[in-house]
C-alpha cells in the first residue's frame, strides 16, 4: 500500500486544488461512464428509428398530396379515353407536369433506398403513358379505369416501402400501427371507390343516358360503397378502443360523410333519376371534393403520427439526456461552481464598468441592477445614486442652456437648430414646414408708460399663452429677441399656418393681463411662411419669408397676419400656393 501510496500522494502535493477536485471526480465519474456507454448506444440507435419514422411519416404526406394529383391524372386520361374529348390532353400534359415537378421534388428532398428509387423510376414512367390502354378502345370501363389506376397502384407500393423499411407497417411499433395502416391501406381503398363513381357518372352524365352494363356496373359501386361504409364502421370503432389518444379524430362521422354524399350523388343522379339531367363537370367537382376530403383526412391522420413520434422521441431524448446528466454530474459540479461564481463576478464587473462609460458619456437613462447581495451590489447603489444626481444637474443644465429664463419658452439658439433639423428632415420627406414670426404691436409703449416689469409680465404672459396654443409635440415655440416669438410648425402647409396665427392673433387680443391692478391688452402682428424644401433650400430662406412677412404686418397696420401675398385679421385666409 505504502508503494502505492507515495506516489499519489506526491501527485496530489504537486496539483492545485481544481485539479485535484477534478481528478478525484473523474475517478467517480469514468466507471459510470463505461458502464452506461452501452446503454447510450442502444437509445440512440432508437431515437434514430424514431427520426426515420419521423421521416417516413413527412414523406407519406407529401405522397398523399401526389397522389391526390395523380387521381386527377388518371381521371383526365379516363375522361378523354371514355368520350374520345381531345380536349382534355391539354390538361392531362398540364397536369402530368405538374406530378413530374412533384416527383423530382420528392426524390431531391428524400434520401430513398435503391429499391425505391427504382419504385419511383417505375412511377415516373406509368406516369408518362400518354394513353389509358393503346388498341384497346373497346374494353368496358371497369377494365380502362383498372388500367388507368396502375400509376396510383406504383405510387401505393412505394408507400408501402417507406412504411415498412422505416418499421412503422412492421410490427415495431403497435401504438400507432393501426392509424397508420388506416391512412394507408383504408383511405386507399376509400378514394378508389369514390373515383370509381366519379368517372362513371362523368361518362354517362356526359353521354345523357346509362345503357344495360352501365345499370349493372352502377348497382355494384352502390353496393360497394355500403359495404366500405359498414367495414370502415367497424375498423374506426376498434381503433377508437385500441386507440384511445387517437379518438377526438377518428370521428366516424368525418370519415363516412364523404362516402355518403358519393353515394347518395350516385343513386340520386344517375339510378333513380328519370333523366339524367345533372350536369357532368358539377358532377366530376363534387366527387373530386370528396376525394380530397379523404386524402385531407390521410394527411391528417399522418400529421398526428407525426406528432406522436415527435413525443415519443422527446420522451427518449429526455431520457437520453438524463442518462448523460448522470453520468457527468459529478464531473460538471465542481466545474459548475467555478464558472458560476468566475461569471457572476465578471458579469458584475463588466455591467459596473458599462455602467459607468454610460454615465461618462452623459448618457444618464442607462441604469444598474446586479440582483446580487454580495458587495459589489452595494457599490452598484452608491454608483445608481450618483447617476440619479448627475442627471438631474444635467437636466438643471440643459434647461437653461435651451430655455429663455423669462418667457418659459426656448430659447433662439436651440430655436435656429430645431429650424435647420426641420428643414433637412422635411428636405428627405418631402413635407412642408412652416414659421410664424409674432411681434408684440406697440410694446415700447407698455415699457415707456408701465415700465419694464410691466413690460417683462406681458412677455411672461405671451409666452404662456403660446405655449397653450399650441397641441403637438412636434411644434415648437420660443423666444427670438426682445418682444419677437417663433412658432415651428412642422408637416404644416400655408393655409393651415395662416389658420393656426389667425387663432393665436385672436386669443391674445382677446386676452387681459393684470399688472400690479393695471390690465394691459396687447396685440401681434404675425408673419407666416411655409416652404417644402429642396436641396438648394437654406433655413435663412424661411426666416426671411417670415421675417419680410411680419414686416408687411407691421407696415399694413398691425394686429393681424400675414403672408408674403396678402394679409387677412379674419379666418377666411386664401391659400398660397406652398
Amino acid at each position: 500500500m505504502m508503494l502505492l501510496k507515495n506516489p499519489f500522494l506526491g501527485l496530489m502535493k504537486r496539483l492545485r486544488f481544481a485539479n485535484k477536485f477534478l481528478l478525484v471526480t473523474a475517478c467517480f465519474a469514468l466507471p459510470m461512464f463505461f458502464t452506461s456507454a452501452s446503454l447510450l448506444i442502444e437509445l440512440w440507435q432508437r431515437i434514430e428509428a424514431i427520426q426515420q419514422q419521423q421521416n417516413a411519416a413527412l414523406q407519406m404526406v407529401e405522397m398523399s398530396n401526389m397522389a391526390q394529383e395523380m387521381e386527377n391524372l388518371r381521371d383526365l386520361k379516363l375522361l378523354e379515353f371514355l368520350l374520345l374529348d381531345s380536349g382534355y390532353l391539354s390538361k392531362v400534359k398540364a397536369q402530368r407536369n405538374i406530378i413530374n415537378t412533384r416527383l423530382n421534388a420528392f426524390s431531391d428532398h428524400f434520401n430513398l433506398t435503391p429499391f425505391q428509387s427504382t419504385l419511383l423510376a417505375s412511377l415516373k414512367q406509368e406516369t408518362g403513358e400518354d394513353t389509358v390502354s393503346p388498341g384497346m378502345e373497346a374494353i368496358p370501363m371497369k377494365l380502362a379505369f383498372e388500367n388507368a389506376h396502375r400509376s396510383l397502384e406504383a405510387l401505393y407500393e412505394l408507400q408501402s416501402s417507406v412504411l415498412v423499411q422505416s418499421g412503422l407497417l412492421s410490427g415495431q411499433r403497435q401504438d400507432i400501427f393501426g392509424i397508420v395502416n388506416l391512412a394507408n391501406e383504408e383511405l386507399q381503398a376509400i378514394t378508389k371507390r369514390i373515383a370509381e363513381v366519379r368517372i362513371s357518372g362523368a361518362f354517362y352524365l356526359r353521354v345523357g343516358y346509362v345503357d344495360a352494363s352501365g345499370v349493372e356496373l352502377l348497382d355494384q359501386q352502390y353496393r360497394d360503397l355500403e359495404q366500405t361504409i359498414s367495414a370502415l364502421r367497424s375498423v374506426l370503432a376498434n381503433l377508437s378502443v385500441t386507440y384511445p389518444e387517437f379518438s377526438d379524430l377518428l370521428v366516424v362521422e368525418h370519415f363516412i360523410e364523404p362516402l355518403l354524399l358519393v353515394k347518395n350523388a350516385l343513386d340520386t343522379d344517375l339510378m333513380q333519376a328519370m333523366t339524367l339531367t345533372q350536369k357532368s363537370t358539377e358532377f366530376e367537382v363534387f366527387q373530386k371534393n370528396n376525394i380530397d376530403a379523404v386524402y385531407e383526412l390521410q394527411r391528417h391522420l399522418f400529421e398526428r403520427v407525426l406528432a406522436h413520434l415527435q413525443q415519443v422521441l422527446e420522451s427518449q431524448l429526455i431520457y437520453f439526456g438524463g442518462v448523460i446528466a448522470g453520468l457527468t454530474l459529478l464531473l460538471c459540479v465542481f466545474m459548475l461552481m467555478f464558472l458560476a461564481f468566475y461569471r457572476s463576478v465578471n458579469s458584475a464587473l463588466k455591467s459596473l464598468r458599462l455602467f459607468a462609460s454610460e454615465v461618462a458619456q452623459g448618457r444618464y437613462e442607462t441604469s444598474v441592477d446586479l440582483n446580487t447581495q454580495d458587495e459589489l451590489n452595494e457599490l452598484a447603489v452608491a454608483m445608481e445614486q450618483m447617476r440619479s444626481q448627475l442627471k438631474t444637474r444635467e437636466d438643471k443644465l440643459y434647461a437653461l442652456s435651451t430655455t429663455d429664463a423669462l418667457t418659459g419658452v426656448y430659447n433662439r439658439q436651440y430655436f435656429d437648430q430645431a429650424v435647420s433639423k426641420e428643414i433637412e428632415r422635411a428636405r428627405r420627406q418631402a413635407t412642408t414646414v412652416a414659421l410664424l414670426f409674432l411681434d408684440a404691436d406697440h410694446f415700447k409703449q407698455i415699457n415707456d408708460t408701465l415700465g419694464h416689469l410691466a413690460g417683462d409680465a406681458v412677455l411672461s404672459e405671451l409666452g404662456n399663452v403660446l405655449k397653450g396654443s399650441i397641441y403637438r409635440a412636434t411644434d415648437m415655440v420660443a423666444r427670438y429677441g426682445g418682444e419677437e416669438f417663433a412658432i415651428l410648425l412642422p408637416n404644416t402647409n400655408l393655409k393651415g399656418a395662416v389658420t393656426f396665427a389667425e387663432r393665436i392673433r385672436e386669443t391674445i387680443e382677446k386676452h387681459s393681463i393684470l399688472f400690479e391692478d393695471e390690465i394691459i391688452t396687447i396685440t401681434v402682428s404675425i408673419g407666416v411662411a411655409a416652404i417644402r424644401p429642396d436641396r438648394d433650400t437654406l433655413v435663412r430662406d424661411l426666416i426671411a419669408q417670415a421675417d419680410e412677412a411680419v414686416y408687411q404686418a407691421k407696415m399694413t397696420g398691425r394686429n393681424r397676419c400675414c403672408t408674403l401675398t396678402q394679409t387677412s385679421t379674419t379666418l377666411e385666409v386664401k391659400e398660397s400656393a406652398p
